[in-house]
């Protein structure tokens, strides 16, 4: 169940994503943490039980998609929610991130506050 003290975990590996999305989920009373790769969103997926994770899909190392299937694996109660802004031609990186067990999808530029009504509304979603 998602609350207010859920952690929201941003991985996105463009600084003012990270720090426009904190700012908003903070605004909102979540606590958030950032991440600029998928490893980095892994290890704090490692140390907290009650999260979202908010993943971009196009970031240098470990990548969204990459990410996504490895949190699927480790962590299938973890609400994923993927957003991208589609640099990547004809392949629908969205569709496969929902058909791979993300909770939602948005499409980038992503509205703060749209992503504030998806986790709030994330708890009543089937993410497995």
């Amino acid at each position: 169940m998602v609350t207010a003290k859920t952690v929201v975990i941003i991985a996105d590996d463009d600084p003012l994503v990270r720090i426009t999305y904190k700012y908003c989920f903070e605004e909102a009373d979540y606590q958030c943490l950032t991440a600029d790769d998928g490893h980095q969103a892994l290890c704090l997926l490692e140390q907290h039980r009650n999260c979202v994770l908010v993943l971009d899909v196009f970031m240098p190392g470990m990548d969204g998609i990459e990410t996504l299937l490895d949190v699927r694996r480790r962590h299938p109660h973890v609400p994923v929610i993927v957003v991208s802004g589609g640099a990547g031609g004809d392949y629908d990186f969205l569709g496969a991130a929902q058909k791979l067990g993300a909770c939602a999808v948005v499409r980038k530029p992503a509205s703060p506050r749209l992503l504030v009504d998806i986790i709030e509304s994330v708890a009543q979603v089937s993410c497995s």
